[in-house]
């Protein structure tokens, strides 16, 4: 089987059956879908675009665009997704990184870019970008022979069928929505696109869960806690499935969810943009009331090996791995010809499963975002007031919580925030700027990033 056989199976004029609802909750079905795709190939062709391209889509979460993503598929083009109100310098870093032959706009023009051949690997089909430490994203480009691996494994292990509803939260620029689109569309199933509006309506995606009911749910803790929080949970709904990933699950929230839906089955996933899902826990179906520390991230997925260095780092080999940063092939360990993808992440273990212990680095993970500080920092050297920046992450209430320092000339925060609204993506913004007049310095001359978490500790 390929990756035409796998996505494509129930996509023809023929298949009435219900594909997708978007966030108006209009519905389409199979046979809608197949129509979009033939009339975006013919558009496509029509401009030149052909196998092995690249298209970049900075639209928002919608049927239309899901048909573009599809076609992608179908035509052997390889697909980039970014936020559709993505900063103008982050997109203009994106199209350069991977020498876009074309553009798909907000309004869904397709803007022209270059006739170039990609050089990538013939098995690539998609570039998924992250948060790069100097400032520049980085590019991931996933395999088709790893999003196979994945959505076999994971629409078995979870049981997806036909008859399933998938509500896709995630954005397509998170690795999350990889899930979310094939898993649904493999199996016949059908797919809730969730846009970014409906998406920060936490009360009314409660209110269509009265008629829109999904059965399976994947998404971060964040999102989870958002809905039993404030989203008015309808008493008579309870998904069969509840899979969660992208950053630790308080367990004190995660119990309150579970008292709300007792019946479903809960997993957390755990694996980086350049992994995909990796490793996975399917949480004991009764609440453990006594316990206190977060659910083990468990044993690996079936198409990967996992071992863990002597700095307790977890690596990474086998099929769902990337296949190189775009432009960048040195990104692995390699050791008796198998190359190891490092992750960052440190782990123990108890007994068969994996605990997630931390970083090694300066990444934090956000709702459930990866978030290089560095990158923070390096966009805001640019703000004319500034003269020297640092960031930090701490935990408030549970969350992640960034801090901004910085010298020069004192600005007010909301001309900080202002700054960073069109410079970052939403999620990288900092929760708080603070101005000092210098910055400490440890014993080998750089910023002492330890002493700026004492010294905001301490004010709190």
């Amino acid at each position: 089987m390929n990756i035409y056989d796998l996505v494509f199976t129930h996509i023809n004029t023929e298949n009435p059956n219900l594909a997708i609802y978007d966030s108006q909750l209009i519905s389409y079905s199979y046979s809608d879908l197949a129509k979009k795709i033939a009339h975006i190939e013919t558009t496509f062709n029509n401009i030149g675009l052909s196998k092995g391209n690249i298209v970049v889509l900075q639209t928002e979460k919608s049927f239309n665009a899901l048909a573009h993503l599809l076609c992608c598929i179908k035509m052997g083009i390889i697909y980039v997704p970014i936020a559709v109100d993505s900063p103008s310098e982050r997109t203009k870093k994106i199209i350069a990184a991977c020498q876009a032959n074309a553009v798909l706009n907000a309004d869904y023009s397709l803007e022209k870019i270059n006739d170039a051949k990609t050089n990538l690997s013939s098995d690539a089909y998609s570039i998924l970008f992250t948060s790069g430490s100097t400032g520049t994203p980085k590019g991931v480009v996933c395999s088709t022979k790893g999003l196979m691996a994945f959505i076999n494994w994971s629409s078995s292990e979870f049981n997806v069928t036909e008859k399933d509803l998938i509500a896709g939260y995630a954005p397509f620029h998170f690795d999350i929505s990889t899930f979310d689109i094939f898993a649904s569309i493999s199996k016949g199933a059908s797919l809730w696109l969730i846009d970014k509006t409906l998406g920060a309506n936490i009360r009314l995606i409660g209110q269509h869960l009265k008629t829109i009911q999904p059965t399976v749910w994947y998404t971060t803790p964040t999102v989870f806690n958002l809905l039993n929080e404030y989203g008015k949970l309808p008493e008579n709904y309870c998904p069969k499935t509840v899979l969660f990933a992208g950053e630790v699950f308080p367990i004190k929230q995660l119990n309150a969810l579970r008292q709300q839906w007792q019946i479903a089955n809960y997993y957390n996933l755990y694996g980086p943009t350049e992994t995909n899902v990796c490793t996975y826990f399917k949480l004991p179906q009764q609440i453990e009331q006594k316990r206190t520390i977060p659910y083990p991230i468990g044993k690996s997925c079936p198409y990967v090996t996992l071992k863990i260095n002597a700095a307790n780092e977890l690596l990474v080999s086998g099929e769902t791995v990337l296949i190189n940063y775009i432009n960048n092939a040195d990104c692995f360990v390699e050791e008796n010809g198998i190359k190891w993808y490092n992750t960052g992440d440190l782990v123990s273990k108890e007994n068969d499963n994996l605990l997630y212990q931390g970083r090694t680095d300066r990444m934090v993970k956000r709702r459930g975002y990866r978030i290089e500080l560095g990158e923070i920092e390096n966009t805001l050297a640019h703000h004319e007031n500034i003269q020297q920046v640092a960031v930090i992450c701490v935990t408030k209430n549970e969350l992640p919580y960034l801090i901004l320092f910085y010298s020069g000339t004192k600005t007010t925060p909301t001309t900080l925030f202002t700054y960073c609204s069109k410079a970052l993506l939403n999620y990288m913004i900092p929760d708080k700027f603070m101005y000092l007049e210098s910055f400490p310095i440890n014993e080998n001359g750089k910023i002492d990033y330890t002493q700026l978490i004492d010294n905001f500790n301490q004010h709190e």
